[in-house]
Parts: structure tokens; C-alpha cells; sequence
């Protein structure tokens, strides 16, 4: 384990994803792709662009239906099920892109995230929680979201994801295009988050940042899974630092 906090070696599954088979039109993207998530992990998904991997996390959301395999979150099979009740359940993404409405103020992006929370005290404690996550969040509430920089509009989109209480948050590319100062910023935020008891399963271009903060990795090569194992040693194998890490 590195940065990532406690030891989860012996908690329960949470995620398990087994033999994902997923196809667009006559193409093959996930070639019976399997994985575990355990309850208070970090996890990371590393790969080259194009290797599967936000392709996976669709499917684990409902996004995408697999054409084989099956998706199981929390003991429920919930493979096919719509995203909004996946999400019900304890999922939440954070996708690629960030995905924030720029033309709705901060506060409005949060709410959506809130959409199935109809108790407005407990909305209230999530939002400063969000907030004191990110206080640069909190300076912005009443600002259009198209205005904010890069970093603080992936602030509002991890956010926005926190604020439907998952159990299990799902990060697509957090540090894309974010200055390395911003990234860190972002990336002790997870720290954080994961100490206090969330499930991370995280896709990251940076592997070596976000190695450094995982329990465990998985590396994807077109659409097949073909290492997998402890954060740590996965950061030391001479082929993971060769194509992965520029070493």
C-alpha cells in the first residue's frame, strides 16, 4: 500500500466486475474484463488511450450494457440496471470531461447531484463537506460554472458526484489538463475522502501519481486486462515503468 491509508487486505468486495464483454457496433472493446473492488480501497485503472478503460467504468455505471458478463455492486446484480438507479445504490462518476453545465452557477451543478436527497438539512451538510473539501468551491457557489479554471471545475465535478453520498466513487481522468500544482490538490482531496471511508476506483493518466495513492492497480492494453496486483509492486515492475511511468 502507499499513500492510500488504511489496510483493506481482508474487507469485503464492493465491486466486482466479471468478464465484461463490451461491443460498439461490430467492434470489441472489453475483452472479458474482470476486477474487485473492495470496500475502502483506492483502486486504479492505468492504460494507454484507447485501452478500455473509460469504457469500463460506463459499464460499471450503466452507461454502457455489456454484451457478456456481469456487473456486481454491494452483492446486488446490477448489470443492465438503468445509471440513475445503479447510481441509487451507492455509484457515483466523476467522468472525463467533467461533464459540469458551464451555463449553471456552481450551486445549481451541485444540486443536480443532490437530485434524489429531499432532506434539506442533510443536502446542507453534504454541500459544506464539499465545501471544505474544496474551498475554492465554496468562493464560487454563485458563479456560472463555465467560468471557473480547469482544476476548479473538476472540484465542482468530483463534487457534484460526492453530493449523491456514494459508496463508491468512480473518477475518469481527474488531473486531464490540470496544472501539477492543481493536481496534487485534487489528489490529497481523494486522500482525504478515502480515509474517511469512500471506495475509490480511479482511471488516471498520471499512473505514478496515482499509483503512489492506491491499495491496488489493474492495467488494461486493448481492452484485456494483463497485470494486476499491489500499487506498490506495480510501480516497481521494469514493464509498467517502461510504458507507463518514462522510466
Amino acid at each position: 500500500m502507499s499513500e492510500a491509508g488504511h489496510r483493506v487486505v481482508d474487507a469485503p468486495s464492493l465491486l466486482t466486475a466479471e468478464n465484461l464483454v463490451v461491443t460498439y457496433g461490430a467492434i470489441e472493446a472489453l475483452h472479458g474484463v474482470s476486477l474487485t473492488v473492495r470496500k475502502g480501497e483506492v483502486v486504479t485503472l492505468i492504460g494507454a488511450n484507447g485501452a478500455g478503460k473509460t469504457t469500463t467504468l460506463k459499464t460499471i455505471v450503466g452507461l454502457l450494457r455489456p454484451k457478456y458478463g456481469r456487473v456486481i455492486f454491494d452483492g446486488v446484480d446490477v448489470t443492465g440496471r438503468p445509471t440513475h438507479e445503479i447510481v441509487g445504490r451507492g455509484v457515483a462518476l466523476a467522468p472525463e470531461g467533467r461533464g459540469i453545465f458551464p451555463d449553471m452557477t456552481v450551486l445549481e451543478n451541485l444540486e443536480l447531484g443532490a437530485y434524489r436527497q429531499p432532506d434539506r438539512i442533510q443536502f446542507r451538510r453534504d454541500l459544506e463537506q464539499v465545501c471544505t473539501l474544496f474551498p475554492r468551491v465554496k468562493e464560487r457557489l454563485k458563479q456560472r460554472a463555465g467560468t471557473l479554471s480547469g482544476g476548479e471545475q473538476q472540484m465542482v465535478a468530483i463534487g457534484r458526484a460526492l453530493m449523491s453520498r456514494p459508496s463508491l466513487l468512480l473518477l475518469d481522468e481527474p488531473s486531464l489538463g490540470l496544472a501539477p500544482l492543481v493536481t496534487q490538490t485534487i489528489f490529497d482531496a481523494l486522500s482525504e475522502l478515502n480515509r474517511a471511508g469512500l471506495t475509490i476506483l480511479l482511471v488516471e493518466q498520471n499512473a505514478h501519481l496515482a499509483l503512489a495513492r492506491s491499495h491496488r492497480g489493474y492495467v488494461l492494453e486493448t481492452g484485456r486486462l494483463v497485470m494486476s496486483g499491489d500499487a506498490n509492486a506495480l510501480a516497481q515492475d521494469a514493464r509498467v515503468r517502461e510504458a507507463y511511468l518514462g522510466q
